[in-house]
């Protein structure tokens, strides 16, 4: 490919374990300030960088960097230490980024949620058909039979009080004065979250630039 055979790879390290790895692609030429972090769903237990580098096409045609992050993932790793790694993998961008647009997918993008919440300050963020309500997905996923083979209930903790911390919508109440400004999109027609999930966050969000 033309645009992806003139950018620059390199892999870059935040932690001990194997996944731990962020790919940053970044374009030939002057080097930019603008970062676009993309962390991948995969439903907490699957997914890897390499399956997502074709997503930096279109950013780095118009001259961003891209960084798609890896991260432990379920069993190594429960929902709150993938969080810890999104947050690691962010702050080791900042020392070279100053303009950070967080880009999550599923439940990457409920991942990405709650590092804002918590600990990570970005310019805006960006999520992708996310999860943001454990309880309610749950829910969701028991009306499709398959809350028995996902990874939702144990990654979050196994129990409706650890879903409820870990759900970005519940948790927003609390810091509504740091969110960034937000994009959410999602498919009216998607049969694996909801999109009523995004509209609900949307809802919480108000007031912090949400569309």
């Amino acid at each position: 490919d033309e645009v992806l055979s003139k950018v620059s790879f390199e892999e870059r390290w935040y932690g001990a374990n194997s996944r731990q790895v962020v790919h940053l692609i970044t374009p030939a030429g002057t080097p930019t300030q603008n970062l676009v972090v993309l962390v991948h769903g995969g439903a907490w237990c699957s997914g890897y960088p390499q399956l997502y580098r074709l997503c930096a096409k279109p950013f780095v045609s118009e001259g961003m960097a891209v960084a798609v992050v890896g991260y432990r993932t379920y069993p190594t790793a429960d929902a709150l230490g993938q969080v810890d790694d999104v947050t690691a993998a962010v702050k080791s961008l900042q020392r070279d980024y100053s303009d950070i647009t967080l880009v999550g997918h599923s439940s990457g993008a409920h991942l990405s949620a709650f590092a804002i919440l918590q600990d990570v300050s970005v310019s805006r963020f960006v999520g992708l058909s996310g999860v943001y309500d454990i309880p309610k997905h749950y829910k969701f996923e028991s009306g499709r039979g398959v809350e028995r083979i996902s990874a939702l209930a144990p990654a979050c903790g196994n129990s409706l009080p650890s879903w409820r911390r870990l759900s970005p919508i519940r948790a927003a109440r609390e810091y509504k004065n740091k969110l960034p400004p937000t994009l959410l999109c999602h498919g009216a027609y998607d049969t694996t979250v909801p999109y009523s999930a995004s509209l609900d966050l949307a809802e919480t969000w108000k007031g912090s630039k949400v569309e």
